[in-house]
């Protein structure tokens, strides 16, 4: 109302003057100082009110975006690990430019970013409440008072941990050691882009720190199952471990720990070293393409999410010198009994390769995808035991 009432009288008074003096020549000058003067005065305006916002503006869910590429959970971690100001990581993050883009990749995938992760976790974890840590020690004890051993099974199975499985999950999947058998074909798939070498050290270190958070958290939300043998000496070993999720135990978004999450940064700090497996310095650029494509492609965590409450079984593997005794069957049996007493399905994701080991188990594919990176493929599938009535 204001500018139409201004603009009228502008447009009166040109029109007078024009009348008046029988020239444009004025009207025109007056006019074009008027303009020159507001133009000045707003300016001035915005310099002084800041109406411009020094970094974008973005919703809430869309810095939590942002902050995941980081493995943290807020803009402010996020800028720490990146080691930049957090006005300048947003507008790095709000470029359209593929070098801007390429940067904040190699800034998140950096050794540096791996270090302070560790970091932030560590702190983050630290800050964690009385309760919040009293709550989840009882659940851990309900879980493995309310789920014993089967009678079937005692003989030869145990409530296992972290540190107890950690050796033989990390041989069974990645193959190290010289003992021969088979390893995890998906983590070769992926571990290969690195190097082919299952016994070099990096590489090792690397699937180490991928697996150990995964480890913890699985015993201190869900339960670790460990197969127990002797060796030749007598001593005992662990032979096969596998961790399983009971129902209603799984991360708010289908995962066993979401990225960024409390779970992940209490996972990584009880380990105590830094995820290595994410730092492209040493992993190389191939690892990188193919962990992303194995992370995205697959959906694994909508998939649960959309399937509801189950038991998942998110970590299954046998020593390699002591493949071929039954063992990961025998876990699989466990685990499908105690899905019989709760009436829920059993649910887990393997590659191509160990479907007809998981299908002589009793379970069935309910989804198939195939990820392929320059023309070298992996298949994985998505498979269910149903609730036997």
């Amino acid at each position: 109302f204001v500018f139409g009432t201004l603009s009228l009288v502008l447009i009166l008074l040109v029109s007078l003057i024009i009348v008046i003096t029988k020239s444009y020549l004025l009207p025109v000058r007056i006019v074009s100082t008027i303009g020159m003067v507001a133009w000045a005065a707003y300016v001035v305006y915005i310099k002084r009110e800041e109406r411009f916002p020094a970094s974008p503006t973005l919703l809430p869910e869309d810095e939590i975006e942002i902050a995941k590429n980081f493995g943290v959970s807020t803009i402010e971690d996020a800028a720490y690990v990146a080691d930049m100001s957090p006005d300048a990581l947003l507008k790095l993050s709000a470029s359209t430019k593929v070098a801007d883009l390429r940067r904040l990749s190699d800034i998140a995938l950096s050794g540096g970013a791996c270090e302070r992760i560790l970091h932030v976790a560590r702190r983050n974890s630290s800050r964690m409440s009385s309760e919040d840590v009293q709550r989840r020690r009882s659940s851990q004890i309900s879980i493995q008072e309310e789920f014993p051993v089967p009678d079937f099974a005692w003989d030869k199975v145990r409530k296992g941990s972290y540190e107890s499985s950690f050796d033989c999950i990390n041989t069974a999947f990645n193959g190290h050691g010289g003992f021969g058998g088979s390893n995890e074909p998906s983590v070769d798939w992926m571990f290969s882009a690195m190097t082919n070498d299952r016994d070099d050290p990096i590489r090792i270190e690397a699937f180490g720190s991928f697996l150990g958070p995964m480890l913890v958290v699985s015993e201190t939300y869900g339960m670790i199952l460990e197969v127990v043998d002797n060796d030749e000496s007598g001593r005992t070993n662990v032979a096969a471990s596998c961790a399983c999720y009971p129902p209603g135990t799984l991360d708010s978004d289908g995962s066993t720990m979401k990225a960024g999450g409390d779970r992940y940064h209490f996972g990584l700090a009880t380990y105590g070293l830094a995820p290595t497996f994410t730092n492209k310095e040493i992993t190389g650029e191939a690892f990188v393409q193919r962990l992303a494509a194995f992370k995205q492609d697959s959906e694994w965590d909508q998939r649960r999410k959309d399937y509801g409450e189950m038991w998942y079984i998110g970590l299954l593997g046998t020593h390699p010198k002591y493949q071929g005794n039954g063992y990961g069957r025998l876990l699989l049996d466990v685990v499908s009994n105690y899905a019989q007493e709760t009436k829920h399905d059993c649910y887990l994701e393997c590659s191509g390769p160990n479907i007809a080991f998981y299908k002589r188990c009793g379970y069935d594919v309910m989804w198939k995808n195939e990820i392929t990176i320059h023309g070298d493929s992996i298949e994985i599938a998505g498979m269910v035991r149903k609730y036997q009535a």
